[in-house]
Formats: C-alpha cells, structure tokens, sequence
C-alpha cells in the first residue's frame, strides 16, 4: 500500500471521527438545550403549583379566620342575649314581687278600712308627700 493512500485513509477516518463527534456534539448540546428548557418549564409549572397551592391555603386560612371571627362573635351575641334575657326576667320578677306586694297592701289597707269601718287610709307611697297637703286630705273621701 502507498504510503500517501494510507495518510488518506487515515485523514479520511479522523475526519469521519470528527463530523461524528460534531454531530454527536451537536446532537448532545441540542439533547442538552431540550433537557435544561424541560428542567425550566418542569420548574415553572412546580412554581406555578405552589403559588395556587399557597393562594389556595391562604383563602382557606382567610375563610377559617372568618369562621372563627363569626364563632367568637355568636358567642359574645349569646352571651349579652342570655345576659339580656336574664336581665329581663329579673326585671319581670321584680315588677311582680312590687306589684305584689303592692297589692298585698292594698288589700290589707282595704281590710283595714272594712274592718275599723273608717274611711281609706292613704297609700304608704303618698303618706311622704301628705305633710305638704295637709289640707287635701283633711277633707273625707267620697
């Protein structure tokens, strides 16, 4: 074989070698290139992904808070309402007990008057302020 055909082929293998390995290179770097975009886009979606995870957790704390808020407030309303209600039926209780003994008396002023015969005497809320009419009730009652 001649040398200078030996060279040739030799050139020729190298130069197969390296349009193989440029190709290969190229092929790599492109290979590369989809792998790091697949990596951002695979990044962004998973960013993405959190952001909605964390909008959605802060609605649900949000909402949770305003839950709570309306809790609390229920609470507090029942409590001034049983406070109320219970205000209210001590009131009533206590109208009823003067009235009661208002009546109770009535009636035994009333019994009192039957009894001695005489005329009615002035209600114990009134008798204060007779000294100062002194007048009105000398007079008998009709």
């Amino acid at each position: 074989m001649d040398t200078s055909f030996e060279e040739q082929l030799i050139i020729a293998d190298e130069r197969i070698e390296l349009e193989t390995a440029l190709r290969l290179s190229a092929e790599q770097a492109q290979s590369f290139a989809k792998l790091a975009a697949y990596h951002d886009e695979v990044r962004l979606a998973q960013e993405e992904e959190d952001l909605h995870l964390a909008i959605r957790l802060r609605r649900r704390l949000a909402q949770g808070q305003q839950d709570e808020d309306k809790v609390v407030n229920r609470v507090i309303t029942d409590s001034f309402d049983e406070h109320d209600a219970f205000t209210a039926e001590e009131d009533k209780r206590r109208r009823r007990e003067m009235l009661h003994e208002y009546y109770a008396q009535q009636t035994v002023v009333d019994a009192a008057a039957n009894v001695f015969g005489g005329a009615r005497p002035v209600p114990r809320a009134f008798r204060a302020s007779a000294s100062a009419h002194a007048s009105c009730f000398a007079r008998p009652r009709v």
